[in-house]
């Protein structure tokens, strides 16, 4: 896909070795070097020699243009994507919102829907949102089931929520005896 799209930026670190050490106030990977947009290796250099002289040589001496080490970072260049300026990663995370919102907006009209707080599980219980909005829990009993609108306004753009058919849900139900109901009255231990 970022073959066939408009690059409008190219991405650069420019930096000295001496701004990349194991100290507090310097970068510890190059990577963690700020980058800096430009047409051309000469353009980047110039907007981030000021950077550069923030921070000294690990030796102390001066600074020389000869110094300044300037990289190509392809990952980070910036494509036209919809009258946007988006990075590779910018681009896939919006493609695969779209193709996420168009799965939930395929999901049959006619079915009742769980959502999931994404990642959430008290033990192996799954912790869902509850009735009309109000908080979250593993208690099927108050959990909510919404219909597809909704579930929509609710899971659409939102990629913490895990939408669920409550019947399959309600197929896979145990009986648990939780631990935080017990009378230690009843037991011998």
């Amino acid at each position: 896909m970022i073959n066939k799209l408009q690059r409008t930026q190219k991405a650069w670190h420019v930096y000295h070795e001496g701004m990349i050490r194991y100290e507090h106030g310097y970068y510890q990977h190059k990577d963690e070097l700020p980058l800096k947009y430009a047409n051309t290796r000469n353009e980047a250099r110039k907007k981030g020699v000021s950077d550069c002289y923030d921070y000294s040589k690990e030796d102390e001496s001066e600074l020389t243009f000869t110094d300044i080490i300037v990289v190509r970072v392809k990952e980070c260049d910036k494509y036209l994507f919809e009258g946007r300026d988006l990075t590779n990663r910018e681009i896939a995370i919006e493609l695969k919102k779209r193709e996420r919102n168009n799965k939930l907006k395929a999901l049959p009209d006619d079915k009742l829907y769980l959502l999931q707080k994404r990642g959430s599980y008290v033990g192996n219980a799954v912790v869902f949102w509850g009735e009309n909005n109000c908080g979250y829990y593993c208690n099927m009993e108050n959990v909510g089931k919404y219909t597809k609108e909704d579930m929509l306004k609710i899971a659409i753009n939102n990629e913490n929520i895990v939408v669920w058919d409550a019947d399959y849900i309600d197929s896979v139900l145990v009986k648990v005896a939780d631990a935080q109901n017990l009378n230690h009255a009843h037991c011998v231990g």
